[in-house]
C-alpha cells in the first residue's frame, strides 16, 4: 500500500471491538467467539445445499490474512456491505481442523465505518493515584473539546488497587488528535478501549 495501511485510521475501532487478529486467531481454541476486523482482500460466493448464496471472505489486517465463512442467511443480510475493499469487523466461532488454518464462521458483519456510533464502547484511562490535580483537569479539559458517543472511564491506579471514576456527562468521539494528545499526558500504554455489552 502506497498510501499506508488501509486500516490505519481505525485503530481504535479495531482496539475497542476486536479481541483477536489474524496472527492470533490460531492461539483460540476451536468454538471459541471472537471478533476480527480487516479489509476484504477476495470474497468468493458459493451456494449451500438448499441452493443458497453463501461466501468465503478473505478478510486482511496489520498481521495477515483470515477466512471468514459467511452463511446463507447472515450473507442475505450483510451482502450490500460485503465487497473487495471494504474494511469490515467480523464476529463469530473460531474453526479448527488439522492441517488447516483457522477459520472465523462469521455470524455478525458490521462496517468500521461509523462503529462508535453503532455500538456501545468506553474509553479507560489508568491514571497514577499521585497524579496532579492539574492533570486531572487537562485530561477533563481535553475530552471535552471532542464530544461523541463513547463513555469514559477514569481508573485511579493506587499501589495494587484501582478505583474507577465515570466522569458525569462524560462522553467522547474517539479519533487521532484526541488519542495522540491523550497519549502525551498519560501514556498511549494507559488508554485502552472496550465493548460495553
Amino acid at each position: 500500500y502506497v498510501s499506508g495501511h488501509p486500516l490505519e485510521r481505525f485503530r481504535l475501532e479495531l482496539a475497542a471491538f476486536a479481541t483477536t487478529n489474524s496472527e492470533a486467531i490460531g492461539d483460540r481454541a476451536d468454538g471459541n467467539d471472537v471478533s476480527l476486523g480487516g479489509i476484504v482482500q477476495s470474497l468468493k460466493v458459493s451456494y449451500d445445499k438448499q441452493g443458497r448464496q453463501m461466501a468465503f471472505v478473505t478478510l486482511e489486517d496489520f498481521f495477515g490474512v483470515v477466512e471468514a465463512v459467511v452463511f446463507a442467511d447472515l450473507f442475505e443480510r450483510s451482502r450490500q456491505i460485503i465487497r473487495t475493499d471494504a474494511v469490515l469487523l467480523a464476529r463469530g466461532r473460531v474453526s479448527t481442523r488439522e492441517n488447516e488454518k483457522p477459520k472465523l464462521v462469521a455470524s455478525e458483519i458490521v462496517q468500521l465505518e461509523g462503529l462508535f456510533d453503532q455500538k456501545a464502547a468506553m474509553m479507560e484511562i489508568f491514571i497514577n493515584g499521585g497524579a496532579s490535580a492539574k492533570l486531572f483537569e487537562d485530561i477533563e479539559l481535553l475530552l471535552r473539546r471532542y464530544p461523541g458517543p463513547v463513555g469514559v472511564q477514569l481508573a485511579i491506579v493506587s499501589g495494587s488497587q484501582l478505583f474507577y471514576l465515570i466522569p458525569k456527562n462524560m462522553r467522547v468521539r474517539p479519533e487521532g488528535k484526541l488519542f495522540e494528545q491523550l497519549s502525551q499526558l498519560v501514556g498511549k500504554e494507559n488508554i485502552n478501549f472496550k465493548p460495553v455489552t
